[in-house]
């Protein structure tokens, strides 16, 4: 039976084998700069009814800090509780009995497993005063300790924002699955990392229940009073570093397949890290477990991270919100991660903005190719998971091994909050897999400081378009922003689902012929809801890209209207023809929306904007 007493007055009943038992009383000193609490475990049973001297030994199970002094001891007992003595008690008369702690041999702090030499002297009088000797118990690292735990709990919890996370994963130790939060503090001040992270999985798109064990001994079995164990919290001076692992047996049984995790913690406010790793099949087959948070530099993290050796670029230089980018990946050393033909190694982007968890997900990279599953786990996933996961038992095998360079696309909304890109080499079986990481930024700008070039309005509506330069090279893309506005239409204009229709594109040679029209050609992926009423005074946008002659290969995340002729000088227009909306003769209660798309109202077109493609 574990009793705690959270003050600093403990009163031990002692069997005896007289009629009445034996009392001993054990106080302890309670100050500001010593609070220290033992889980203590009686090894030599119960104390002698009246032995001239005898020793006998406690084996500290846990030891760890309290704001108050506590003392668990598994025996029987009651606990009075009293208000702690503001000072150390004075050391006993020598008619009354002592009972004196030492730490034995002496040692710089107090760890698990350590022996402690006990001395009782019972003379006549009974019941025996016991006290803890706090001279030799608090030895000064253990102040020190006590020091640091007084700064980490005067120090502010971390503002989520001004903390950089990056995470690494393994299929290690064996046996096991491994994933570690790696954060930095990027603030000007030091600030605490408190508490656990709840893990909440996910498969198919739907939550798993999956239990957890923050602060665990290696056999799941949860530690007492975790609030204030050690791993529970750590202090980040600016600029330092710490880490939390999050393991897992990945076999044995009952077990269940995650495609991703979701982590939340409580700091300063509530922020989460949504972990989704490609080619890495998550099978658990226990409780999640954590020891909580230890400095990055204490031991080594669940795949090597390395620095440095990751150049990451995009284009266009100059690019807007609406638009899409290409980010450039190359290794600056490929001798450092070069990796088999049968390797496939992945990419990913670390997110985060002030709105924003962050966010660790794959990245598609142009030109990828699909292999069937190559590691045992996913072998493993598409046996258990069954044809409905994956019928061909096919992978996505983004950077093939040898490969040095990559390039993907990402949209313009997205790359702004990109905050590091990974590179994992793929490890060979039992190896340990090495994680290229390159901090970025990247500048992203308002659309809306560009020039609309609204055309004559007509009949309260107007066509507008931008462009954020005039002159390309053949093979790059041209980036168009189309505009369209209700002013104030004399009629109900109609609108589906996805805001169609948008304006069509007009290209006209040098001379203003017309070259061709490229009609709108929205794909809307609904509900089949509306048609809906256009709101005056509301200005709509969206962006294309107008490929050049010999562009480069095309990715779904662009909306490619057609190619330009060749090199030359071309005027570009936007052109809008929106739709009356017609009542319907008999209302449809069950459908969302109202009326339907009539006639034509009016076409309107923006000013044309100048652009020329030229040779490269």
């Amino acid at each position: 039976m574990f009793i705690v007493c959270p003050y600093s007055e403990i009163i031990l009943n002692q069997p005896q084998p007289r009629a009445s038992p034996t009392r001993g009383r054990l106080s302890a000193n309670r100050s500001a700069k010593s609070r220290l609490a033992f889980v203590l475990q009686l090894i030599a049973g119960n104390l002698p009814a009246r032995p001239d001297e005898e020793e006998i030994m406690i084996t500290i199970k846990e030891a760890f800090w309290l704001p108050a002094l506590v003392l668990v001891l598994a025996v029987a007992g009651e606990c009075v509780q009293r208000a702690p003595a503001a000072t150390a008690p004075e050391v006993l008369e020598a008619k009354q009995s002592q009972i004196s702690v030492t730490l034995s041999p002496v040692q710089d702090a107090v760890m698990a497993g350590s022996p402690v030499n006990v001395r009782i002297v019972a003379p006549d009088v009974i019941p025996a005063a016991v006290y803890l000797a706090s001279r030799d118990v608090y030895l000064p690292a253990m102040e020190a300790a006590q020091a640091l735990e007084h700064q980490a709990e005067e120090s502010p919890l971390c503002d989520p924002d001004q903390i950089d996370g990056t995470f690494t994963f393994a299929s290690l130790p064996p046996g096991k699955q491994t994933i570690s939060l790696h954060f930095r503090n990027k603030g000007n001040v030091a600030c605490r990392l408190q508490g656990q992270a709840g893990a909440s999985f996910s498969v198919d798109g739907h939550s798993m229940t999956i239990a957890r064990c923050w602060l665990c001994e290696l056999n799941y079995t949860p530690s007492l009073l975790t609030e204030r164990q050690p791993g529970n919290q750590i202090l980040l001076a600016p600029g330092e570093r710490a880490t939390l692992d999050m393991q897992w047996a990945s076999t044995g049984e009952p077990c269940q397949w995650a495609d991703g995790v979701d982590f939340t913690i409580h700091w300063l406010k509530p922020t989460a890290y949504l972990f989704v790793p490609s080619n890495w099949p998550m099978h658990i087959c226990s409780a999640v477990k954590s020891a909580g948070y230890r400095a990055d530099a204490h031991s080594p993290s669940m795949g090597a991270v390395r620095d440095g050796l990751l150049r990451v670029s995009v284009t266009p230089t100059v690019i807007y919100r609406d638009e899409q980018a290409t980010l450039h990946v190359e290794l600056a050393a490929q001798t450092a991660v070069m990796e088999s033909s049968a390797g496939c190694a992945s990419l990913y982007t670390v997110r985060h903005g002030p709105s924003m968890p962050t966010r660790f997900e794959p990245l598609a990279t142009m030109g990828f190719s699909s292999r069937p599953s190559f590691t045992p786990e996913q072998i493993l996933e598409d046996k258990e998971r069954g044809p409905s996961f994956k019928a061909n038992h096919q992978r996505r095998c983004d950077i093939a091994g040898g490969r040095a360079t990559a390039d993907a696309t990402i949209s313009a909304a997205d790359l702004a909050t990109v905050t590091h890109i990974e590179w994992r080499a793929a490890p060979g079986p039992g190896e340990e897999p090495v994680f290229l990481t390159a901090a970025t930024h990247f500048s992203v700008l308002d659309v809306d400081t560009l020039e609309p070039n609204w055309g004559d309005p007509a009949k309260g509506i107007r066509a507008g378009l931008s462009i954020d330069r005039e002159r390309f090279k053949v093979g790059e893309r041209v980036p168009l922003h189309l505009w369209w506005e209700n002013v104030n239409a004399a009629m109900p204009l109609a609108e589906g689902e996805c805001k169609e229709p948008e304006p069509d594109l007009e290209i006209q040679d040098s001379q203003h012929n017309v070259v061709r029209t490229v009609p709108d050609m929205t794909i809307c992926a609904g509900h089949g809801w509306g048609p809906f009423t256009i709101p005056k005074g509301k200005v709509q946008r969206t962006f294309i890209e107008l490929a050049t002659a010999h562009s480069p290969q095309n990715s779904p995340l662009n909306d490619f209207r057609g190619d330009l002729p060749g090199p030359g000088v071309y005027y570009l227009v936007s052109v809008w023809s929106p739709l009356v909306l017609e009542p319907d003769a008999e209302p449809d209660k069950t459908r969302i929306g109202s009326g339907h798309a009539g006639k034509v109202y009016a076409t309107v077109r923006s000013l044309p904007v100048r652009i020329e493609v030229e040779s490269k």
